[in-house]
């Protein structure tokens, strides 16, 4: 995989350093608030180069918007993303902004939820992100 990757929040704790080793660009689009800014911090996030999130005000609360801004913030070509994540609001996100959406199994959405949202692909196990078919 050589696509920039942008994770969901919970999908982002499976990060490991040979997923950021595979990918241009490694991005996180969180639904919770972004109270601690844009910078990675430790553990899964120091795999990142950056971190976006709603503010406090409720700016991109809702993930589609948040996942444009990213794109636009970062100048990434959508064409040329994958995002991850286990809920159907992420693969609807991914849709709607022209990013490949890759499903995991791993969090909280169901196989049918992910598919049903626009899913290309699904994977099991976060081993599968390297060397996945990206959603396409």
């Amino acid at each position: 995989m050589t696509s920039p990757l942008i994770a969901s929040t919970f999908t982002a704790s499976c990060g490991r350093p040979e997923h950021k080793a595979a990918c241009s660009t490694t991005a996180c689009a969180r639904c919770r608030g972004n109270e601690y800014g844009k910078r990675p911090g430790d553990g899964f996030d120091a795999q990142l180069d950056a971190i976006y999130g709603a503010d406090l005000a409720g700016a991109f609360d809702d993930k589609k918007d948040l996942l444009a801004h990213l794109l636009a913030s970062e100048a990434l070509d959508p064409i040329a993303c994958v995002m991850i994540g286990d809920r159907g609001h992420d693969m609807r996100a991914a849709g709607v902004n022209r990013v490949r959406a890759l499903g995991v199994l791993w969090g909280y959405g169901s196989r049918e939820e992910l598919l049903d949202a626009g899913a290309g692909a699904l994977i099991a196990v976060p081993d599968e992100l390297v060397g996945s078919p990206s959603g396409r």
